[in-house]
């Protein structure tokens, strides 16, 4: 089945999706699609209303680029040319909602070429494995008589080889496992009860290889989202206790439970989303308000250095899910230029060379991850 065939399928879903809420964190994501049409329909408006003055500021600019470019290039030189980068390698990841609380799973070469369908319905929160062999899904995708409790599983690259990690026996915990360890040996879940009581709420860690060595990092649910790049801490988000609410808080856990602290005042992360860059020195993440839109920031690991990183006056366009190449020069992220429906991006990581990568105007695609390139 191709993308377009599921956004089809998939465009009334989404809609209908706001009334549904499941155990997981991730349930509060149709929220998020209501709002967002609340928001482009209004600054659509906004946008035709300033159309006139911003084509008469366009020409003024036009005429003095130009100017410059005469002057510049009778002294030998090429303005407007960033420093050259080796070019962007691997693969996206991402989900594709289905308006049953489920995300079809599709891949996109960043270097171009189609988005493949991996056959694959799972919950949200599937992400690479460091090395790009892997897939981490959960057990929904598998057989019925394995579904349930909710455990980490496996699947290739192609959507094949559906492996359960299944080594941990308590029934009582379900156990939605978003992100690896550096190294590959562990996998940081947000926990639950399975009963639906508040008691069992958290943040798990269990052994990559097969799902066991169960350890409990936090007293309160929140939801992974990324390592550190040396292994040593987790960033989490926690969100508002408003249900109504998409907004919340990242902190930093040490990978053994202590040295818990937030780092972004609360309300003000967004999306459910963070990603350490490969340098170890800033968390990219998403911030949203009615009237700014989205817009994407970082944060030191200690909470120092809270900034706007890629604004919508940078990109051209609102922005979320921000998601770091292997190699830390380019982001990948989720950029709406005023049309349906978000589409994915990837720029160089100071804002420059935007690239579209998916063009599918039915569809919102969610939880970007990049991938490293296979060998």
């Amino acid at each position: 089945m191709t993308l377009d065939t599921r956004a089809r399928q998939a465009s009334q879903g989404i809609h209908r999706a706001v009334e549904v809420m499941e155990m997981s964190t991730f349930t509060k994501e149709p929220k998020k699609v209501e709002r967002f049409d609340r928001y482009r329909d209004r600054k659509q408006r906004n946008r035709r209303i300033g159309a006139i003055l911003v084509a008469g500021a366009l020409v003024v600019a036009a005429v003095v680029l130009v100017s410059t470019d005469i002057l510049d290039r009778g002294e030998g030189t090429t303005p407007g040319i960033p420093p050259a980068l080796s070019p962007p390698a691997g693969s996206i990841l991402f989900g594709v909602e289905q308006g049953d609380g489920t995300q079809a799973l599709f891949t996109v070469d960043v270097a171009g070429g189609p988005e493949r369908d991996l056959g694959i319905a799972t919950d949200p929160g599937a992400t690479w494995s460091p090395d790009g062999a892997t897939i981490l899904v959960t057990s929904s995708v598998g057989p019925a008589e394995t579904r349930s409790p909710l455990r980490p599983a496996t699947i290739d690259p192609d959507g094949s080889n559906f492996t359960l990690l299944g080594a941990t026996s308590d029934p009582e915990v379900g156990l939605n496992c978003l992100t690896w360890s550096p190294d590959g040996s562990q996998l940081a879940c947000e926990g639950f009860s399975t009963s639906g009581g508040p008691e069992l709420g958290g943040v798990y860690t269990v052994r990559a290889s097969d799902g066991g060595g169960i350890q409990r990092l936090t007293e309160f649910r929140a939801v992974p989202m990324d390592y550190s790049p040396d292994g040593s801490q987790i960033v989490l988000f926690r969100g508002d206790q408003d249900p109504e609410s998409p907004a919340g808080a990242l902190y930093v856990v040490n990978a053994d439970g202590t040295g818990l602290r937030r780092i972004t005042p609360a309300g003000f992360a967004f999306d459910y989303f963070a990603s350490w860059s490969p340098d170890g020195e800033r968390i990219a993440f998403g911030h949203f308000d009615d009237a700014n839109g989205g817009e994407l920031y970082v944060v030191a690991p200690d909470g120092s250095g809270l900034t706007e990183f890629l604004t919508d006056e940078m990109l051209g366009m609102d922005a979320w899910l921000a998601t770091w190449s292997p190699d830390g020069a380019h982001i990948a992220f989720l950029g709406w230029q005023g049309g349906d429906e978000p589409d994915v991006f990837i720029a160089r990581a100071d804002g420059t060379d935007v690239q579209q990568v998916t063009d599918t105007p039915d569809v919102f695609e969610r939880n970007l991850v990049w991938g490293p390139p296979r060998g």
